[in-house]
Order: structure tokens, then sequence, then C-alpha cells
């Protein structure tokens, strides 16, 4: 047999098993709960509610978890006022981020709001976002601002 042939031959081979192989090999991800397990966010509730003289800062809280990989939380709150001319202003703000690593046990949140000008109003959520991306917020609450 000529070297060609037997070399042929040998290639023919390993083609035919690698083939083989290949067709036993799993290419798919495989996808865990980290994936499509949101942090959890509860019991919010913020201090002073409802109306807040301009002299204080509002202190929120809340009980935040996740299982599956680091998270993040923070407040998100938007200042609604009108302005001089009768038109709505509303300023987009937010907390400092917390860093936390993953964990089954229930971490207590809290985050400190700045002081406001009389006459606003203050309409704020907490936040959570794991690293895969996911996010849970709270239902909005809100709080107004008066001169004492």
């Amino acid at each position: 047999m000529s070297a060609n042939l037997m070399s042929a031959k040998k290639l023919f081979l390993l083609l035919a098993c690698s083939t083989l192989l290949l067709g036993s090999c799993s290419w798919e991800k495989e996808i865990g709960p980290e994936y499509y397990t949101y942090p959890l966010v509860g019991d919010e509730l913020s201090t002073p509610e409802g109306r807040v003289p301009s002299t204080e800062k509002v202190t929120v809280q809340a009980n935040v978890r996740n299982r599956y990989g680091d998270f993040y939380v923070q407040v998100k709150y938007d200042v609604v006022w009108t302005d001089d001319n009768g038109n709505e202003q509303t300023k987009q703000q937010s907390s400092s981020i917390r860093y936390y690593d993953a964990t089954d046990a229930t971490i207590f949140y809290t985050a400190t709001l700045p002081r406001q000008n009389p006459g606003c109003t203050v309409y704020w959520s907490i936040v959570a976002t794991n690293e895969y991306g996911l996010t849970t917020a709270t239902t909005p609450r809100s709080y107004t601002v008066y001169q004492p």
C-alpha cells in the first residue's frame, strides 16, 4: 500500500471518529436559577412618612436578599415641584449604590435621602439588581415636604 493511501485511510478514520465524539458533546449552555431568579425586596418603609418638614432627611429601608449571585441596592427617587411659572418640574436622583454578596439571609438595607425644599413631593422606590441584570423595584411611595 502506498504511503498516500495509508495517510488517506488514517485521515478518514480520524474524521469519522471525531464526528462521533463531537456528536456526543452538548454545546448548549446549561441555565441555572441565577438566570431567572430575581432579587427579593420587601417590608420597605420610610421615616418620617407622609408629610416631612424641609429640615429633616428621610430614612428609607427594606429587607433584601439574592440567593444567586452578587447584587446591588439603591433608592431611585424623583423630586417633583411646581416652578414660579406654574410648570411642574422633575429631578431624577438616586442614592449611593451598595454592593452585597449572594446570600440566603435577609439583609436590612437602609439609605438616607437628603432634605428637600418645601412644596415638593418625593416619589421613591428601592431597586435591587443582581449580577445577571435581573432587577426588582418596590412599588413607588411618596412624601410631601412642608415648611415647618
